[in-house]
């Protein structure tokens, strides 16, 4: 078993509002890939309706707006993401390769909180333990200043959203670890402000497995022949 690899990432944006947000996409994307978009808007950006058969995990509008989705690729695949409210938006997209084709990534039900550590709280597989890759990420309120980031929770494929004052960002990190079970702790960023947290986990591909041949022994006059 092997764990998941994040393949190939992509940011987009747009700082003025408008209902429907053309999201780009990572490069390369091969059919069976796991795509996950994570979306923030302002708190006042409303619901979400995702294009191209992604399937919602999670989308909350208070305390932050964001909202998170996936789909297993078709190849060529592509996201708009519309509103019910005319906003401004900020996201990250994640292509993932090595994952198992048919479990679904989990996500841990939403922490919030206004303070400059969101913690985004803990998450199980139902899987149990695997070579698991852990995605945490939070979104939080922008004013018209950008924040900075001080602590990341996992080290890996630290990705922060463009900045748009009044927009929402996105940011997330990832790490590989064999556990059914992991918290990630807490972000330190350079402000109080509205936040929303949370964390993804996604299964690694299903081991192979190699059918063999029972072999035994048959008695004779002869002897012993397999």
């Amino acid at each position: 078993m092997a764990f998941p690899i994040v393949a190939t990432t992509a940011t987009s944006s747009r700082c003025s509002n408008d209902f429907g947000d053309v999201i780009t996409m990572p490069a390369s994307i091969a059919a069976g890939d796991l795509l996950i978009v994570v979306h923030a808007s302002d708190t006042g950006g409303g619901t979400r309706t995702w294009s191209g058969d992604f399937l919602e995990l999670s989308d909350a509008s208070t305390t932050c707006n964001v909202g998170v989705a996936y789909k297993f690729a078709a190849g060529g695949d592509t996201l708009t993401v519309t509103k019910s409210a005319s906003e401004r938006f900020s996201a990250i997209a994640l292509r993932i390769t090595g994952m198992h084709a048919t479990q679904a990534p989990e996500v841990a039900a939403d922490a919030t909180g206004t303070s400059a550590n969101p913690d985004a709280g803990s998450l199980t597989a139902s899987w149990g333990t695997e070579d698991n890759l852990w995605i945490t990420w939070h979104g939080h309120d922008t004013t018209t200043t950008d924040t900075t980031i001080s602590v990341w929770p996992y080290a890996s494929n630290q990705i922060e959203g463009p900045y748009c004052a009044s927009a929402g960002e996105p940011n997330l990190s990832t790490k590989e670890a064999a556990a059914a079970t992991d918290d990630a702790g807490a972000w330190t960023i350079s402000a109080s402000l509205g936040w929303r947290a949370s964390t993804i986990v996604v299964r690694p591909a299903a081991a192979a497995t190699t059918a063999k041949a029972s072999q035994c022994l048959v008695g004779s006059a002869a002897g012993w022949h397999p």
